[in-house]
């Protein structure tokens, strides 16, 4: 069975049902609604594009559904709940993951420490008051900007062979 994670990794462009019949394969509905106390028929209908005259205009909604909208409503009243929620869920995956014996591939994790150091570098600068036109930095800190996003791409320049464990 192939990994949901790769290539068609989910987007905030992709709806929950388009994601859930990714993440629950063909044929897997009736094992996981036993799981969770449910129907097959339940896990079936969060799998597919709902209908106007589906039984998801009843007001039952995916799982997946339910937890986007608990996030929307925490960020509405205080975003940084939003990040605890997100880091337990991540958490889990990574639990699971150590359980059953899987790690994070390198690339994965060099890919987001990469991400991460930029979004770093963007909040330093805000800090320092640097604009993101190159006109109005000083003449220091088009350098120091430089020598940061250099750090964020280290990585990339590395021997190939340094990749490999």
């Amino acid at each position: 069975m192939t990994s949901p994670t790769g290539a068609n990794r989910a987007t905030n462009r992709m709806n929950g049902w388009e994601i859930l019949e990714e993440a629950i394969p063909r044929g897997e509905a009736d094992a996981i609604a036993n799981l969770l106390g449910l129907s097959g028929d339940a896990v079936r209908r969060w799998r597919r594009e709902p209908e106007a005259g589906d039984d998801m205009s009843t007001g039952r909604r995916s799982p997946l559904d339910l937890i986007l909208l608990l996030i929307n409503a925490v960020w509405t009243r205080y975003p940084p709940g939003v990040d605890l929620i997100v880091d337990r869920i991540v958490a889990e995956r990574a639990n699971l993951r150590n359980i059953h014996g899987q790690t994070t591939p390198i690339d994965e994790l060099e890919s987001e420490l990469r991400e991460a150091i930029l979004k770093m570098a963007k909040v330093a600068d805000q800090f320092a008051g640097v604009k993101g036109d190159e006109r109005v930095r000083g003449d220091g800190s088009a350098g120091a900007e430089r020598k940061t996003k250099d750090l964020a791409h280290k990585s990339e320049e590395r021997p190939s062979g340094a990749r490999s464990r």
